[in-house]
């Protein structure tokens, strides 16, 4: 529906001064990194920069946006090769961020744009939550809404709640269809045809939500290369030059202090050498074959704390600050139990496993297993799951340790694996 010509006038001037930018200069926003996933939209409307200005400041309101770029006046820093050939409008889903597509395509709609297509693009796995208000929430309204979701050739083996592989509606008032499936590195699905399907079939949704099944990067995807570490010495350096090519990576992040509990104690734990011996172990053993980072992204350790540490156990890789928690948020790493949180790239820089170093770690002579030494050595031999990981848990989720007990990650004792990505 187009609005008067004043409505318009008036809803530009307040987009434009809300995007933080002026009707003239309007700037792309630049936060996330490049790992977030992407909503390209294909759209036909007037043309010019005033246009494209009028675009962008629409897509800068959205909050969960993390970068926008309108092609091509206002193409911003999104990756050249990762834009879809028939994008227009690209906005980068924030981490642990839903992106509702209805209201996304309400503002463009309003902004005097034709939407043709919305992609989702480098997703790797999916949530999709669709929301309804049937006035007359029948047995016939199920079925009409679930024939438009067995259409969808995306949506073959998706698993929705728990009923499966086949979307079994109980219609209400207020009902909600939630899907999930994995896509693969370079998989597109065309999410417009599902919501122009419901609403040809008299079923047009309140809001489709959707975002990354898990938090962080998907396995078999690679991390993010723009986010900016400090070096030792207090230099900067991207998180793309902490792997040397055809090696496989491991990074630790990993806590000065923390809590745990011993039974029904609680403890306080506080880093010594000698939980980091096992650790310089495994570095030593693998040494030529793979290499080793240490990320401290914990803000109230101090770099000078960290340094002495790592004399003091005599690691010899290095250790890089995140100040401001933009490598641990982009890989939903968790920093706040003891034992380190582990991360394994191959030699392709793709992600392959998240989880713990062993079994143990505030109490180092109790360890039995070290799931990192398991791990690497698949990473070497290329050794991966179905998932992409080393070590394929089922359920499938974001965590690849083995042998694992929680339900939602399998990660064992504190959930780590960031299975929620926030907002319901």
């Amino acid at each position: 529906m187009r609005l008067k010509t004043l409505s318009v006038v008036l809803w530009i001037a307040v987009a434009t001064v809300a995007a933080g930018g002026d009707k003239a200069h309007p700037q792309p926003k630049t936060g996330g990194t490049e790992s977030d996933p992407l909503i390209q939209l294909e759209l036909k409307g007037p043309g010019g920069d005033d246009r494209a200005g009028v675009l962008l400041a629409c897509l800068n309101q959205l909050p969960w946006a993390s970068r926008t770029a309108v092609l091509p006046q206002y193409p911003g820093i999104i990756a050249r090769e990762r834009l879809h050939p028939k994008a227009t409008a690209v906005a980068a889903v924030g981490p642990r961020k839903w992106a509702d597509v209805v209201d996304l395509v309400g503002r463009v709609r309003k902004a005097g744009f034709t939407v043709s297509g919305i992609y989702l693009t480098q997703f790797g796995t999916v949530r999709i939550r669709t929301q309804f208000t049937l006035e007359k929430p029948t047995h016939e309204a199920g079925q009409s809404i679930a024939a438009v979701y067995c259409q969808m050739p995306w949506l073959v083996n998706a698993r929705y709640t728990e009923a499966g592989t086949k979307p079994e509606i109980k219609p209400a008032k207020n009902m909600e269809v939630r899907a999930e499936f994995v896509l693969g590195d370079s998989q597109v699905i065309e999410v417009g045809t599902l919501l122009d399907g419901l609403g040809r079939a008299g079923f047009p949704p309140r809001a489709m939500r959707v975002a990354r099944m898990f938090a962080g990067v998907p396995f078999g995807f690679p991390i993010p290369g723009d986010v900016e570490l400090v070096d030792a010495s207090g230099g900067k350096r991207f998180s793309r030059q902490l792997q040397k090519s055809g090696r496989p990576l491991v990074l630790i992040f990993f806590p000065l202090t923390g809590t745990y509990k011993k039974g029904k104690e609680k403890k306080t734990y506080h880093a010594e050498p000698k939980h980091f011996a096992r650790l310089k172990e495994v570095a030593q053993h693998f040494d030529g074959r793979a290499d080793f980072a240490a990320i401290s992204s914990v803000k109230g350790d101090a770099p000078a704390d960290v340094a002495a540490l790592w004399r003091k156990a005599g690691l010899a890789f290095p250790v890089h600050r995140d100040p401001e928690q933009k490598l641990a948020t982009a890989l939903s790493a968790e920093v706040a139990h003891p034992p380190p949180h582990v991360f394994i790239l191959d030699a392709g820089g793709k992600l392959r496993y998240v989880g713990e170093f062993a079994d143990g770690w505030v109490e180092p002579e109790k360890i039995k297993r070290v799931y990192l030494t398991e791990a690497l050595e698949r990473v070497l031999a290329n050794k991966y799951g179905e998932n992409g990981a080393v070590f394929n848990n089922s359920p499938a989720c974001a965590c690849s340790a083995a042998g694992c007990h929680c339900p939602k990650c399998g990660c064992g004792g504190p959930c780590r694996c960031g299975c929620s990505t926030g907002g319901g």
